[in-house]
């Protein structure tokens, strides 16, 4: 019986003629939630300093402290990017790798020991 999708290797390169295709479907939900972010970045702004209120049974009320902080941790987030810690093992790594370069073989070893316990400090 044949394969009623027909055989991979008949596709044609670039699609069918003429079928323009969906697009990247990633790439337009992202265009999409940066549109709706650019669009609620005033309010977001609004909340983090305490000044929008809200409907909440009949009553206009403030945004409460945990609402704030959480448009303040998203206007960072977006605003400043993630934080990466460093971590001492990396910086180790990356400098030993400098080094090698630049200290002799037969130095190589001391230079890093004492790189390790001078990293210690910094922790």
């Amino acid at each position: 019986m044949p394969n009623p999708r027909g055989n991979p290797q008949n596709l044609l390169p670039g699609g069918k003629p003429g079928n323009r295709g969906g697009g990247n479907i990633k790439s337009k939900v992202r265009e999409l939630c940066r549109q709706g972010f650019e669009e609620a970045l005033p309010t977001i702004i609004e909340i983090a300093k305490g000044n929008a209120t809200r409907e909440f049974m009949g009553n206009e009320v403030d945004p409460q402290f945990s609402e704030r902080v959480r448009a303040a941790d998203v206007l960072a987030k977006y605003g400043l990017g993630e934080a990466k810690a460093i971590v001492a093992e990396d910086v180790l790594i990356a400098v030993g790798e400098v080094a090698a370069d630049y200290v002799p073989p037969e130095r190589l070893e001391a230079f890093t020991a004492a790189l390790t316990e001078r990293l210690k400090d910094c922790e």
